[in-house]
């Protein structure tokens, strides 16, 4: 087989001057630089901001954030104050009747936050029964005799 053609010949490269700041020789790291470099953690200024005291709260607090389905409790949770929606203007003079489902959730005194809107006849009727849902008091919910928070879907009616 014929020899395999020779490469070109290398044209005059000149070298490049390093721009001036690196012409400098740098100083080598201290074995506490490298440690530093090398070891990216959060330093002592982190240091206990996660722990309970940090925050000023008892271990067991935790515990209050859970949120139990309402088949986990001891006993459905009973209204003990209801108070009906502000019939929105314009569907109370079409005399139009619906429906708002709403999942709430009933915290350790009874009171109710409204976490969403599951299902309404029309998108009208949803805020009057979201403020209507937030005024109602429950007793209450417990699990294992203990007040805890709890998750509920409340049916908000809309009728003449």
């Amino acid at each position: 087989p014929p020899p395999p053609p020779e490469p070109p010949p290398p044209e005059n490269e000149q070298e490049e001057e390093p721009p001036p700041d690196m012409q400098k020789q740098q100083q080598p790291l201290s074995l506490s630089q490298m440690d530093l470099a090398l070891n990216l953690g959060v330093g002592d200024a982190m240091q206990g901001a996660f722990s309970f005291e940090g925050f000023g709260v008892q271990p067991d607090a935790v515990s209050d954030l859970e949120i139990f389905d309402v088949k986990d409790l001891d006993r459905p949770p009973k209204r003990i104050k209801t108070v009906p929606p502000v019939y929105p203007p314009a569907l109370k003079r079409a005399r139009v009747t619906g429906e708002v489902k709403l999942l709430i959730i009933i915290d350790q005194s009874g009171r109710v936050k409204v976490e969403r809107t599951l299902n309404s006849t029309a998108r009208e009727f949803e805020q009057a029964a979201i403020r209507a849902a937030q005024e109602c008091l429950f007793e209450p919910p417990t699990k294992g005799g203990k007040k805890v928070r709890a998750r509920y879907s409340m049916d908000v009616p809309f009728r003449f």
